[in-house]
């Protein structure tokens, strides 16, 4: 175990495939099978565009995985961006846009905590299993999944990060077999046989098309904005792996190659999901069902299981599940690990910045799962969380401050810079702008598009106020570190947390 002053230090245990793990497990979780088809209903008109729009995404996410091999290959620490902000370009915006992050970060955890007991009992449904199915989808069903699903996540950070890794790579082995499924039944398919599947379950697919033309028009490119502001959250997830810098094994190479290795992977998966659901699933059909009020029922695995045998469908739907449920080991990876550098600069409490012999931050893994288990519970009694969109506004602020620190490293942090696997490389500057400039355009389209909604389910107000509570904790942790420490945080700001390799 390494030690410095005395401190334990996070293990440098995650290879390659452990930290793609953690990226793809938080990208190509259970949204994929919603956001691609439900976009139909969203974007009328979107149409046939759907595979262009997840390339585009693809095309934008890979300039911003570029920003982050050059930061991330320079400052390999537990923090990720909050360290590469901070030390590249400026502490406050470092911590402001990290701490909008995490707020953002937990509350999607306990609002997915509270919806995959739901993919668990339609499995259930599926071979007939009713009475299983209706307690997992009862309050007290819903209550002891979830609880049981956050803390053996917990169990999985307090063993090790070596054991997360593990953990990551078996659910994205059971997210990829029920995509391959998925895949393969939608591009063996064909509407033809679709409507008649359809037809022997009581659905008349030509009523659900009818209704969609006499409201939504023909394919059209003007659609493209619109949905892919929406769609693009489907990638937001990658960064997960900034997170895990700190206990990467060589992390100048591994990091490097990470960013856009995960960019391409999920961008060909998505291109591929969405060209094989709409082979054999007309659009209009998915747009018609939507407009029918039938939402709830338009997913992936839904759609397709129709052409499945029974028991192949089930199987799917419970890798869904376990998609979904393969979103928490990198959501709480990243939240704990932010916990830990906060307390390491001295923000927050320094216990926050200790490991224990096991090279694990306890503490800070048990608070935040306390605090995930805290908007779990607020999810399911109140229902609210469900509606927090500050994950809109969170994650472009942190993708500007990001490449503005791309542009600010070089002359702000020279030494640290040099460190770099992308010392001096143009096409980082290049990024950086692209980043800077599409991020800011989707912060606005975040803004605009819920500008009609209640006050408090705005995300522009929802950011605000997380701005202000980081502003006021930020003030007392640079205070405390000059009381305790006898210097500034803008001191701390100028080198790396010491770590021994």
């Amino acid at each position: 175990m390494s030690k410095d002053s005395g401190r334990a230090n996070l293990v440098r245990s995650l290879g390659l495939v452990g930290i793609l793990a953690l990226a793809l497990d938080n990208v190509i979780g259970g949204g994929i099978n919603y956001i691609s088809v439900q976009i139909e209903g969203k974007v009328p008109g979107i149409g046939t565009y759907v595979p262009l729009v997840m390339l585009i995404g693809g095309i934008i996410a890979f300039f911003i995985s570029m920003n982050y091999s050059y930061l991330g290959s320079a400052m390999p620490r537990a923090g990720g961006e909050y360290i590469w902000v901070s030390r590249g370009w400026n502490g406050l915006f470092g911590f402001l846009s990290s701490f909008s992050f995490w707020v953002a970060e937990a509350t999607a955890a306990g609002a997915i905590a509270f919806i995959d007991p739901k993919f668990f009992g339609t499995a259930f449904d599926q071979v007939g299993l009713t009475s299983a199915g209706t307690w997992i989808d009862s309050t007290i069903g819903t209550l002891i999944i979830g609880l049981a699903i956050i803390w053996l996540i917990w169990l999985f950070h307090i063993i090790s990060v070596r054991t997360v890794g593990w953990a990551s790579i078996i659910l994205m082995i059971m997210m990829f077999a029920g995509g391959f499924f998925i895949v393969l039944y939608g591009f063996i398919g064909n509407p033809h046989d679709y409507a008649s599947i359809l037809k022997t379950n009581g659905i008349n697919m030509q009523k659900y098309i009818a209704l969609s033309k006499k409201t939504i028009p023909s394919s059209s490119i003007s659609a493209i904005p619109k949905a892919l502001f929406l769609l693009f959250f489907a990638f937001v997830g990658f960064t997960a792996m900034s997170q895990a810098s700190g206990e990467t094994k060589k992390p100048k190479k591994t990091l490097l190659i990470a960013f856009p290795l995960a960019i391409g992977i999920i961008t060909t998966y998505f291109i591929l999901y969405a060209l094989a659901v709409f082979h054999t699933v007309p659009w209009r059909y998915v747009a018609g069902q939507m407009i029918a009020g039938h939402a709830s029922l338009i997913n992936g695995p839904a759609l397709l299981g129709y052409m499945m045998p029974t028991g192949l469908a089930m199987f799917v739907t419970l890798m869904v599940a376990a998609a979904l449920f393969n979103d928490l080991p990198p959501i709480t990876q990243a939240l704990t690990r932010l916990f830990y550098s906060w307390g390491v600069d001295g923000i927050l409490p320094k216990s926050l910045g200790r490991v224990n012999k096991r090279g694990v931050p306890a503490t800070s893994i048990t608070i935040n799962t306390i605090i995930i288990t805290i908007f779990f519970l607020l999810t399911v009694w109140f229902g609210w969380a469900n509606e927090i969109s500050v994950t809109v506004a969170a994650a472009m602020f942190m993708y500007i401050t990001v490449g503005i620190a791309s542009l600010a490293f070089s002359k702000h942090a020279p030494k640290l810079e040099k460190e770099s696997s992308m010392h001096k490389n143009i096409f980082v500057i290049i990024s950086a702008i692209i980043t800077i400039l599409a991020s800011s355009w989707l912060f606005i389209q975040g803004i605009i598009s819920n500008i009609h909604e209640a006050w408090y389910l705005q995300s522009i107000i929802q950011w605000i106020i997380s701005m202000g509570i980081a502003l006021i904790i930020y003030y007392y942790g640079a205070k405390n570190v000059k009381a305790n420490e006898g210097i500034s945080l803008n001191t701390k700001f100028k080198e790396l947390p010491l770590e021994e390799e």
